[in-house]
């Protein structure tokens, strides 16, 4: 709680919609007359309502057992004696540790909030760059199916070409022809799965992004 903040400070903070509930706990527990402002306060935790209605019903028995008549004193003061401050010392002690005690475990709950909200952002990085390692080797294996089916149409230009010129191994050409187109087939397949791994693996990662981008 800070030592420093004065109750005209309070009353701006309350005023601003994003005061976190830390700080309304400690308005809450530092200034009494203002814990109605809080209550009414977006950020109140349901945890800081039920303390301070708790509170308030303390300090209410609290001034009750106060104005109970005193006995006189031998000097014939009001009864207000040493044991009587002692008294309301020790219950206005006992509120302090209270409230302290309500601040500290409202900021515990939060900090384990933001330690679980970072253990969930680690884990989306991570699957993000699963990810984009997953589309890195089938970008590899795209660009290796590409290349093998540049060569094997250069291979059949090839064969083509000696077509023109060995008209003697025209029946032999031919079936070099079919086993490459057979084998262009088979190329064009995998390169169509691949492409569509490829397309799978972009909307993963999108996906993976907007959830980054939503925590």
């Amino acid at each position: 709680m800070s030592a420093k903040m004065t109750q005209e400070a309070a009353l701006g903070l309350l005023k601003l919609p994003s005061t976190p509930s830390p700080q309304l706990a400690e308005i809450a527990a530092r200034f009494v007359n203002l814990r109605e402002h809080v209550v009414k306060h977006p950020n109140a935790s349901s945890v800081l309502k039920e303390w301070i209605e708790r509170q308030d019903a303390h300090y209410g028995a609290a001034r009750d057992s106060i104005r109970l008549p005193q006995p006189k004193s031998p000097k014939g003061g009001d009864g207000a004696g040493p044991h009587s401050s002692a008294g309301a010392g020790g219950a206005g002690s006992s509120a302090l540790d209270w409230e302290r005690r309500l601040a500290d475990k409202e900021a515990e709950r939060l900090q384990l909030a933001r330690i679980e909200a970072e253990e969930d952002l680690k884990t989306v990085v991570h699957e993000k760059r699963a990810v984009e390692s997953e589309i890195d080797i089938i970008r590899q294996s795209l660009h290796r199916v590409n290349e093998s089916l540049s060569a094997e149409q250069v291979r059949l230009r090839e064969a083509e070409r000696q077509v023109g010129e060995e008209a003697a191994a025209r029946a032999e050409f031919d079936d070099v022809v079919k086993i490459l187109r057979t084998n262009l087939v088979d190329l064009e397949y995998v390169l169509e799965q691949e492409t569509l791994a490829h397309a799978q693996a972009e909307n993963r990662l999108a996906r993976l992004k907007l959830e980054v981008q939503q925590v």
